[in-house]
This record gives structure tokens, sequence and C-alpha cells, in this order.
């Protein structure tokens, strides 16, 4: 869907795939398609600094190359095109991304493209694209991944994603997140607590969710690193159906507002009913206002071996940077003036 679709020509280029990984690697039918939503309409502005230094220019962080060629956005959708089909992953920015998004995004049809009015956090960002498959598949899986986090192990991050269809054959009751194994007592990440097991698959095990922590106190930090929790990565996969009855249910005021959309995407009256809903539209956050209050309807996946961090400030950047190697590529760009990365990933 792409709000300005009368006047962009098609960027598709003609790519064919019929079957998605997941299906394609034996995994038998499943719920639904697969389907991603790409979260990308932050504004990024803790690392707006950092990204003048970089790029020379001022963008949202997820448009920026902090290394290679590639921007934090291409390295996501290329990371989950390696399971799910390009024209079942739908990307949602902010209208004044629009520009932007194009230049580097150029194998995306339009209606691949959720474009909204303006940005109200993760939950609005989240239920668009939602309402948007169920005019097409109503029942899909759906996996969400934020733009702007790093993965170095990026197959062994997605083969943990194809276990997670696993699970909801069974458990499709349930969202599914996936809890990254710390390596230090980090009180600037949000925490899981496990609860008790609910399935063991191939390996992998499921948990339901406990309690959340946001950002604890650095000794809380400390305790629930030695008690084995997670840090939250905010990827999250779940059947649709189960994810609109979790927002139904959860955000009612959000859910009746979004009602007057769901008959307009993709029609004439698009622009104008996004424009009707957002306007006045209060911030919703998808993890605080949503998931924090339902975690009986939660199950947590431990992600173990992958070296997972949320890149939201310039500190947690460098010593990403500093423990795969890279800081010396890191610093040589540092104080030149830039341009977007490649239109098309290197």
């Amino acid at each position: 869907m792409h709000s300005e679709s009368t006047a962009t020509p098609s960027l598709v280029q003609g790519r064919s795939e019929p079957a998605s990984a997941v299906e394609a690697e034996g995994l038998g039918p499943t719920p639904g398609h697969p389907w991603a939503i790409i979260l990308a309409g932050g504004e990024g502005r803790r690392l707006r600094g950092l990204v003048r230094r970089l790029m020379g220019a001022d963008l949202p962080k997820q448009y920026c190359a902090v290394i290679g060629r590639r921007s934090m956005l291409q390295h996501t959708l290329d990371r989950v095109a390696t399971l799910i089909p390009r024209d079942r992953i739908l990307t949602v920015i902010t209208r004044g991304h629009t520009e932007l998004a194009l230049k580097q995004l150029r194998t995306l049809a339009p209606e691949q493209l959720l474009i909204q009015p303006c940005n109200r956090d993760t939950a609005p960002g989240l239920l668009l694209p939602l309402l948007y498959i169920r005019a097409r598949d109503p029942a899909a899986t759906v996996a969400i991944f934020p733009s702007d986090h790093f993965i170095l192990e990026e197959a062994v991050f997605m083969g943990y994603i194809r276990q997670a269809v696993h699970f909801l054959r069974d458990h499709g009751d349930r969202l599914l997140l996936l809890g990254i194994g710390p390596d230090r007592p980090e009180p600037a990440y949000g925490w899981i607590e496990p609860g008790a097991k609910l399935a063991q698959h191939a390996g992998y095990g499921f948990f339901g969710v406990r309690q959340f922590w946001e950002k604890p106190a650095t000794s809380v930090a400390e305790q629930l690193f030695e008690q084995g929790c997670l840090w939250n990565s905010l990827v999250l996969v779940g059947r649709l159906a189960t994810f609109l009855e979790c927002f139904r249910q959860g955000l009612p005021m959000l859910w009746a507002r979004f009602q007057s959309v769901g008959g307009a995407l993709g029609a004439s009256g698009e622009a104008a009913a996004l424009e009707d809903v957002y306007h006045s539209l209060p911030a919703v956050n998808l993890s605080r206002d949503l998931l924090e209050r339902i975690p009986h309807r939660l199950g947590v996946m431990p992600v173990m071996g992958v070296h997972w961090s949320d890149w939201g400030d310039e500190a947690r950047i460098v010593e990403t940077l500093a423990r795969i190697g890279k800081a010396d590529e890191f610093r040589g760009r540092l104080g030149r003036s830039g341009a977007c990365p490649e239109e098309e990933a290197a």
C-alpha cells in the first residue's frame, strides 16, 4: 500500500518467488502464508549527531550506513528476505521519509511501502500493516522486525524465526517474542523473565512470560542477568488473528480509531482515511502499552549464539563495532561528509 501510488511508477524488478523459504524447506503447511512487517517509522533523534557526522546530513538512523554500503533498513530487509518472499514483506515508514525510502528500497512495489502521515510510535505502526494483511491473507502468520538492530549471525537468527513458525502450529493463541541470551547486565535494554516451559522442538525451547522489566536499575539488571532472564528484542511472531485479538482487547480505543481505515486501504480514499485517524492520535508504545499488559498471551523463545544489539545510542554502536573488528573502519568514516547509502544494497 502506497498512499501516493498513483504518482509513483512501479518499482518491481521482476522477482518471482512463488513459495517462501519457510514453505520451500519442507515445514509443511503453516497457519497461513508467512508475512513480515518492518517497523521503520521512527525519527532516531538520539543518534542524529552521529548520523550527521557519518553521512553529512540529518537522516533517521535506519537510513544510515554505519559501516559498509547498506543502511540499517536495507540490512533488515535483506535479512528478512532470506526467509520470507519480498512480496510479503511490508515496510512501515513516515511520510517525511518517503523519498529516502524509495531511493533505498528500489526492489519494493509501491504497495509494500506503508506510509503513515506521522509517527505515533510502534503500536499504530504495527496495527496499520496488520489490517492491510487481514484484507489479503486473513490466515497469515506474521513476523515483526525493528529496522535498527545489528545482528551478526543472521542465518542463525532467521533460523529461530523458522522455528517460531513451527511453534505457532500448536500454540497459535500466543504471540512469541525472541529473547536474546544476554552477555552482560545491560540496564538500558528491556528484559523478559521467562515462565514455565511451553514446548521443546529440535533443541529449541519455548516458555511463557512471567514479567517484563523495562530499562531496570543497574542492581536489578544484575539480578536479572544472574537469574537467566533475556533481553527483549521486540522481534515478535504470531498468527494474524492473534495479533488483532490482542489489539482489540488490549488497546480498544486504538482499535476503534483504526476501524475506519480497514476498508479504505488500497482504495482512493486511503490517504484521507489515514489523515483522519492519525490526526490527534496519541503515541502508543507496543511494548509498554500492550505487551506488558498481556503476558498470559505471550511466549518467549531464548535466542543463543547470536550477537545482537539494539543500535539506539552511539556507545552501543561503538561497543559492537569494536567487538567485531570494525572500529577502525568506523573511526575512518567519522567526520567525513557522506551521502545516502547506495540505492540498491551492495
